[in-house]
């Protein structure tokens, strides 16, 4: 089965904003996605490149390349509700015990 949701997240290094933004994008992936997601990290000191081609001007940045369109998001993420919004997310997160 294909995942349905596909990320691509930029960073420069692991500064701590960039960390939060790993961590939060995760976080908000299994809670909404329940798994259903892929999610490829790419750091622009090892691919500078990278920064010129697909425009990226701040990190941390977060593609959402599928579902098109495709939706682009600078910050931490770490308001979840706007985040989520922005991401894309049209279910509920998935919640224990419920």
């Amino acid at each position: 089965m294909s995942k349905s949701y596909r990320f691509v997240l930029y960073l420069f290094d692991e500064l701590p904003e960039e960390s939060a933004a790993y961590f939060n994008l995760r976080r908000l992936c299994e809670e909404y996605l329940n798994g259903l997601y892929d999610l490829k990290v790419v750091d622009l000191r090892t691919s500078p490149e990278l920064a010129n081609e697909k425009d990226i001007f701040a990190t941390p940045t977060v593609d959402r390349e599928a579902p098109e369109p495709v939706t682009r998001i600078v910050g931490d993420l770490s308001d979840p509700e706007t985040a989520a919004l922005h991401l894309g997310f049209k279910t509920h997160p998935h919640k224990k015990g419920n």
